[in-house]
């Protein structure tokens, strides 16, 4: 377990030398509180690394040859390590990797980016249930439809995985959201309601009002008050300046 002196291990996975040698420098020139416990060129090699050093975070290149770093999750039962994503290709995988929040990374790496994603990590190195996560992310992957994809719902260090389709209606709540679904009732998450933004905007969901965010496919109707309907009989606020974007992709999916 970390407190906030520790310093967070690290171990580093790219093919490209040229990278490996970016990364070591920026972590040791601007990032103190970080130990690089090794490198490794390949999932073979990050695999026997990872069993000597018991790296806290591994920051993983997803393209390499003979084996990508997803083929690295299939290769432990259970996961007591971060991971966070590296690629070059800006469209590649990331649909799947945001509906999960988890860290990422595009080359070339940025100094912010880095501080950035180990926040994240910092947050999330209590988290239970990590190979669940990232078994749901080789399924999010493995569905060419992004509407097929999980959604994890964190709230402190606890994780739910809930289906994108069954998601009625995601209302801001102070710093938390509610998130309602068909069939698993309201669950509140610890994240706010921009963090579900940025994961769902490609997947038909509507932003109608600051703290509210619907799912389209849920949509009944428009009341006179300017209020959205949802076909459980909630009613949504719209945001004026909304109105003339929802109209157009209400008229998409009646």
């Amino acid at each position: 377990m970390l407190n906030s002196t520790s310093k967070i291990k690290c171990l580093l996975v790219d093919d490209e030398n040229k990278v490996l040698q970016a990364m070591q420098y920026i972590l040791t020139e601007h990032l103190p509180e970080v130990e690089i416990v090794g490198t490794a060129n390949s999932v073979e090699q990050a695999y026997q690394k990872i069993i000597e050093t018991n790296p806290d975070v591994v920051f993983l290149d997803i393209v390499m040859p003979q084996e990508t770093g997803f083929e690295l999750i299939k290769r432990f039962s259970t996961i007591h390590f971060e991971i966070v994503f590296i690629t070059s290709h800006q469209e590649y995988a990331l649909d799947a990797i945001r509906c999960l929040a988890l860290a990422y990374l595009l080359k070339p790496v940025a100094v912010e980016d880095i501080k950035a994603a180990l926040q994240l990590v910092r947050e999330r190195l209590e988290l239970k249930q990590k190979k669940q996560l990232y078994d749901a992310l080789l399924y999010n992957m493995e569905k060419s439809n992004v509407r097929e994809h999980k959604l994890a719902v964190y709230n402190h260090n606890q994780t739910e995985l809930i289906d994108i389709k069954d998601i009625i209606h995601i209302e801001g709540w102070d710093r938390y959201s509610r998130i309602h679904t068909k069939s698993k009732g309201t669950l509140t998450s610890s994240y706010n309601i921009g963090r579900y933004t940025a994961s769902l905007q490609h997947h038909g969901f509507f932003l109608c009002h600051k703290s509210h965010m619907i799912n389209m496919d849920y949509v009944s109707n428009l009341t006179n008050n300017n209020q959205i309907q949802l076909r459980d009989q909630t009613l949504v606020p719209l945001a004026v300046r909304k109105r003339a974007e929802f109209m157009e992709l209400f008229s998409k999916v009646r």
